[in-house]
C-alpha cells in the first residue's frame, strides 16, 4: 500500500514538475537563448574586419614566400 501511494506522489510531482517547466522556465529560458544568439552575431560582426585583414596578411606572407623560393 505504501509503494502505491509513493507511485502516486512522484507522477504528481513528474506532472507538477513539467507544468513548472512549461510556465516558468522555458519561456526566460527562450528569451536568454535568443540574447545569447544576438551578442554572437555582434561579436562574429565586430570580428569581421579583423579576419579580413588576418587573411590578407596570411596572404602576403604566403605570396612572398613563394616569390622568394622563385629566386
Amino acid at each position: 500500500m505504501e509503494a502505491d501511494k509513493i507511485i502516486d506522489i512522484v507522477k504528481n510531482v513528474s506532472d507538477i514538475s513539467d507544468e513548472v517547466y512549461a510556465d516558468v522556465v522555458h519561456p526566460p529560458a527562450q528569451n536568454v537563448g535568443k540574447s545569447l544568439g544576438t551578442v554572437t552575431d555582434l561579436l562574429n560582426t565586430l570580428l569581421t574586419p579583423i579576419e579580413l585583414l588576418n587573411k590578407t596578411i596570411s596572404l602576403k606572407k604566403r605570396n612572398s614566400w613563394r616569390n622568394t623560393k622563385k629566386i
